[in-house]
């Protein structure tokens, strides 16, 4: 009797179909462009979304959604450029937030040197509030 043996790349496929790829992503994932261009642009709006859809529902994080996404561009009959403009906007997302998150840390160092305490707000509102607090503190003692 033979026994039959599943390569890895078949039980691997299997997983990336249980986490579903949120709705509007997969409709511009789907859209056919009419040039390269086109689909760099159609893939750069696909991660605008699929970043909105994590910002809105925070827990969709960590369940496999860009890989159920980049396993879709490579499987399906997507328009070419669709994967780089995808993947380039992806990166350019998380440096823009690796920069904001290294801003409020750089802030709150300063603002925990100087003895006071840390704003109550959310790291993607404080830096702004810490620059403008330290600013008019600066302005303060320049004008005394």
């Amino acid at each position: 009797m033979r026994r039959a043996i599943a390569r890895p790349s078949q039980t691997n496929s299997l997983s990336i179909d249980l986490f579903g790829i949120p709705d509007p992503v997969l409709a511009v994932l789907n859209t056919r462009a009419s040039g390269y261009g086109d689909a760099c642009r159609l893939g750069q709006k696909a991660a605008e979304l699929f970043a909105e859809c994590l910002r809105s529902q925070p827990h969709l994080a960590g369940t496999g959604r860009l890989l159920a996404i980049a396993h879709h561009i490579e499987t399906h009959d997507c328009s070419h450029g669709i994967a780089v403009g995808f993947f380039d906007m992806i990166d350019k997302l998380l440096l823009r937030n690796a920069r904001r998150e290294a801003a409020f840390g750089q802030a709150l160092a300063g603002l925990l040197a100087d003895g006071q305490q840390p704003p109550r707000q959310s790291p993607a509102q404080a830096p702004r509030a810490l620059h403008s607090k330290r600013l008019a503190d600066s302005h303060r003692q320049g004008v005394s």
